[in-house]
């Protein structure tokens, strides 16, 4: 049999551990070998714990998720690093990317899809939040959605604005087609459109999107 996959949780909220730690324990291939409150008890802990893959919130006191990836990523070691936070600033993100982590999951994505991370960054993959991926994928870095809208309202936004369908959307963000509809109702309703042609209107009448003000 395969050994389990050793994880390290670290975030400075217990509570939060205890509910990671519980939707882990439900799959016999990962083990969490150990628990943080901060980026520096973490650091402390490695060499004892030996974890493969690390599992850290982006926002903590003193120093944050980047550092810890940073730290890492100066060991020049095989332990990978997964951000999981609430937090969809998609600079930061992608800067956390950038320095070597392994990927990044939304803190209210299910068990399930945690579980499915750590099993893909353990095997040298990488797992992003789709909402979060598509965001990271635009074609134009300069394109920036109106600043009104959710994270995953952007995603379909941007999306749109590349003449994708509902369909298409749906598959590239991982969610039905109900759900996309729902959200390409709530940008309409945003900027303050009638109905999807003007949507379709509004993204193909401007050289880019620019933020509210």
């Amino acid at each position: 049999m395969m050994r389990p996959i050793r994880v390290l949780l670290v975030d400075d909220h217990p509570l939060l551990r205890d509910g990671i730690r519980l939707g882990l324990q439900r799959d016999d291939g990962i083990q969490v070998v150990g628990e943080a409150g901060s980026v520096d008890s973490a650091l402390a802990s490695l060499d004892a714990v030996r974890p493969d893959v690390i599992v850290t919130d982006i926002r903590m006191p003193e120093r944050s998720g980047l550092d810890l990836v940073s730290a890492i990523a100066e060991r020049a070691c095989s332990m990978r690093v997964l951000l999981l936070s609430m937090l969809d600033d998609v600079r930061l993100i992608d800067r956390a990317l950038a320095a070597g982590a392994a990927g990044y999951v939304r803190k209210d994505a299910g068990a399930d899809t945690l579980l499915a991370a750590i099993r893909t960054v353990a095997q040298g993959g990488r797992h992003v939040d789709p909402g979060v991926a598509a965001l990271l994928r635009a074609p134009d870095p300069g394109v920036r959605a109106p600043s009104n809208l959710t994270p995953r309202e952007a995603a379909v936004l941007r999306l749109v604005a590349q003449g994708l369908s509902s369909r298409d959307i749906a598959d590239a963000l991982d969610m039905s087609v109900r759900t996309v509809e729902t959200h390409r109702l709530r940008v309409r309703r945003k900027l303050h459109l009638s109905t999807d042609v003007g949507l379709t209107g509004y993204v193909q009448a401007l050289p880019e999107i620019a933020p509210a003000a």
